[in-house]
């Protein structure tokens, strides 16, 4: 960062400083080991669910077999469980409370 750019960059902060609001203040706070486990498991079904999307869409039927299938129907059933607090055993049919946690 050259000279020209810090001087830009420190009036910024200085106008910053000058109209702060309440609102724009916020804390960091450390996280559970659950939360974090929780927010890891969820990434970690992101990549999946959007490849299935995306053979879906682009109509790729031969990556679409049914062990694949067998696969995205799992992971789809276990974020349903994930979600909900039922005693349900069968996700198409499951009622309950939706965790609000997660």
């Amino acid at each position: 960062m050259n000279k020209e750019q810090f001087d830009f960059m420190k009036q910024n902060s200085v106008i910053l400083r000058k109209t702060y609001k309440e609102e724009d203040t916020f804390i960091f706070k450390r996280a559970s080991d659950a939360e974090i486990s929780d927010v890891l498991y969820v990434h970690s079904c992101v990549e999946p669910v959007k490849l299935y999307l995306y053979y879906i869409r682009k109509k790729m039927v031969d990556k679409l077999t049914a062990p694949y299938f067998q696969q995205v129907e799992a992971l789809l059933s276990a974020l349903i469980f994930f979600t909900t607090e039922t005693e349900s055993t069968d996700p198409f049919t499951c009622e309950g409370i939706p965790n609000r946690r997660r």
